[in-house]
């Protein structure tokens, strides 16, 4: 997990500089020649093309009415403004009046999620957890180091893009269900420790 670091660069965060813990995987001109064509070809993030809409929750949903998936779906309206929402796939499949609660909003659930994870990993008893992994597996890391690491989430989330913002989720999330009275979201302590693995490569 963090073995033997090279550090490259370093991470300012809250006008505090760290270094960085990022193993190179490509060499210096490879990476300068990519980040040249990236530059000269820009391509934003938010002009994806309409088979890659941004949905980081994909797969991670449930009706919790009807117990089934909701899928990850969009419309547009008037003026091209794109609307995302989850489907739940039995109305997907039959019609609207066959739950009480046929999609949400993706924007708002979204939100609620990430806000949900970031306090949750604020909590001692998930911060100690992840200590526990992250140290038994690398003796060499600090308590300190994993906290700094579990509070840059938000900052990172920004950065990345859905697919990245995907597999994090992939790796925290037990359980998210979503009733029309709210959502139900549970963990996975299993994956702290990959999640700071995930961070210190951000």
């Amino acid at each position: 997990m963090l073995k033997n670091p090279v550090y490259i660069g370093e991470v300012v965060y809250r006008e505090v500089s760290y270094p960085g813990r990022q193993q190179p995987i490509v060499s210096r001109d490879i990476w300068e020649q990519v980040h040249g064509l990236i530059a000269e070809h820009g391509r934003s993030r938010s002009t994806l093309p309409r088979g890659q809409t941004p949905f980081p929750l994909k797969s991670l949903v449930r009706c919790g009415h009807c117990g089934v998936v909701m899928k990850p779906s969009h419309s547009r309206k008037r003026g091209g403004i794109q609307y995302r929402y989850y489907l739940c796939l039995n109305v997907a499949r039959t019609s609207h009046d066959q739950c009480v609660l046929p999609s949400v909003p993706a924007i708002e659930l979204e939100r609620l999620v990430l806000d949900r994870v970031r306090k949750i990993l604020q909590a001692p008893e998930v911060v100690a957890r992840a200590i526990r992994q992250v140290c038994k597996a690398d003796p060499e890391i600090s308590e300190g180091e994993v906290i700094e690491l579990l509070t840059r989430l938000e900052p990172v989330w920004e950065e990345l893009f859905p697919l990245e913002q995907n597999r994090l989720l992939q790796l925290l999330v037990e359980t998210l269900v979503v009733t029309a009275n709210g959502v139900d979201l549970q963990l996975r302590v299993a994956g702290l420790g990959a999640l700071v693995d995930e961070l210190a490569n951000h």
